[in-house]
């Protein structure tokens, strides 16, 4: 005998998993597609009908829209490759000693890490979505996670350039605390070149050398945090 019932929908016979990790992955794509501030927030119904389910199928997973908000606040903060320096700053292409002065190096380098930092569409999405209010535990463990990777690579970067230029941290900071700093500047700057990108200067003179607003603060970082040779 032959059955009337009809087969189910293909979504319906999939793992919540599996549809989790594809809705969230078109979630994702969708936020990069349409950049900050306007892709925030993305709509649940958008995204469904993006990936071909069926709205049945995600609320099976999600009760509602917050809820997915911050499912995908929590699959971005895992996912994000993070604004580790730029492969350019690796510390086997710094440039050797006596090819640049100390302040020139700075500049250059200062300028080539900011360009690849502001160019991070991910960054921008990512502290949006991680700015909301009483966040889980898992979402905080994985912003925390995601800034030491960031962190440690900063930190590798400016040991081996304070080593080609011979200058060491000033007593009593660490070079946690000078990674910390500078990455700092480096979000906050970030953020107000989203907004405001004419007020992030390229034209500062210093030393009747253009530099760039970046730098100039970098530069003093650096001066405040480390010594030179036999400079107190």
């Amino acid at each position: 005998m032959t059955s009337s019932r009809k087969p189910r929908r293909s979504d319906r016979r999939r793992p919540k998993l599996e549809t989790r990790q594809a809705l969230l992955e078109v979630g994702r794509q969708l936020l990069m597609e349409r950049g900050y501030p306007q892709a925030i927030p993305i709509r649940l119904a958008e995204v469904v009908e993006r990936a071909g389910h069926t709205t049945g199928a995600a609320y099976q997973i999600w009760e509602n829209q917050q809820e997915f908000q911050e499912d995908l606040a929590l699959y971005v903060a895992q996912t994000f490759t993070w604004a580790t320096p730029d492969a350019s700053l690796r510390a086997g292409d710094l440039p050797p000693v006596g090819q640049l002065s100390f302040e020139e190096a700075v500049s250059a380098a200062g300028q080539r890490y900011f360009e690849a930092f502001v160019a991070r569409e991910d960054f921008y999405i990512a502290v949006a979505l991680w700015s909301v209010r009483n966040r889980s535990q898992k979402l905080n463990t994985a912003i925390a996670d995601g800034y030491d990777v960031v962190h440690d690579a900063l930190v590798e970067l400016l040991e081996a350039f304070l080593a080609v230029h011979g200058r060491h941290i000033r007593d009593p900071y660490t070079i946690d605390d000078l990674a910390v700093a500078m990455t700092g500047i480096t979000e906050g700057l970030a953020l107000r070149h989203r907004i405001q990108p004419g007020r992030i200067r390229t034209h500062i003179r210093h030393d009747s050398e253009p530099w760039h607003l970046y730098s100039t603060i970098l530069l003093a970082l650096l001066r405040h945090y480390t010594t030179a040779g036999g400079e107190p």
